[in-house]
């Protein structure tokens, strides 16, 4: 009779140990139904891909040689601005293209401590275009605003900038001699012989003549809408 119940208290002690371990397996925290986590939503950034770029936002974006990036004038207030690599003694036009329904650009483009500015020299209706030389390596600090002051996703355009071919000097032609004095002919959006191609606002050296040594030429004339403006 003993065997018989060594062995049923022997079954009873296993019994109850694999009851506790199973208890213990049940209540530990790995086991225990993971309760649902709040999972943290981004804000979107409104405005185009290239936002937040405003004054105090910190540097704003590059913008590469011949690239042309879509913009947008949005959220209110929106001011978009770039940045473009510049090297000493080349030209480089920066504008503005596909105006969105209610834009109107005005551009400017800061080097070397002089801001140019420009609203509608571009090639389309309300456009901006700045054709500048780089006097130094550096960069060029670009912004643009809408004048119209009108915010939102369909206020589009795109920013266009890059190296850009020097316009060429066109030579002044001469009145034969005549009794009757007449005026000299005017040059078609040009500026003391100045081509401005497509009306791009241009700012130039002066003298204009192809520069070897930028650092050696005197203040900037700067023909705006290619009409000559001393500074």
């Amino acid at each position: 009779m003993k065997p018989r119940w060594l062995s049923i208290v022997l079954i009873a002690i296993l019994l109850l140990t694999i009851v506790c371990v199973l208890a213990q397996l049940a209540l530990s925290p790995s086991s225990q139904a993971q309760e649902p986590t709040a999972t943290g939503t981004t804000t979107p950034v409104p405005g185009d891909d290239y936002e937040p770029d405003d004054p105090g936002t910190g540097d704003p974006p590059w913008i590469a040689d011949g690239e042309a990036q879509n913009r947008s004038f949005d959220p209110d207030g929106d001011v978009d601005r770039a940045r473009l690599y510049v090297k000493a003694g080349h030209w480089y036009r920066v504008e503005t293209t596909g105006l969105g329904p209610l834009v109107d650009t005005v551009l400017t483009v800061e080097v070397a401590g002089v801001v140019y500015e420009d609203d509608d020299s571009g090639s389309e209706p309300l456009a901006s275009c700045i054709l500048f030389w780089a006097d130094s390596d550096g960069e060029a600090l670009v912004g643009v605003t809408n004048r119209q002051a009108v915010y939102g996703p369909e206020q589009t355009y795109k920013l266009v900038a890059g190296e850009a071919a020097a316009p060429t000097p066109t030579p002044t032609a001469t009145p034969p001699p005549t009794s009757t004095p007449r005026s000299p002919p005017s040059l078609p959006h040009g500026a003391n012989g100045l081509q401005c191609p497509r009306r791009c606002a241009a700012f130039a050296p002066s003298p204009f003549f192809p520069p070897s040594k930028p650092r050696s030429f005197p203040p900037l004339t700067v023909f705006t809408l290619c009409e000559s403006i001393m500074t």
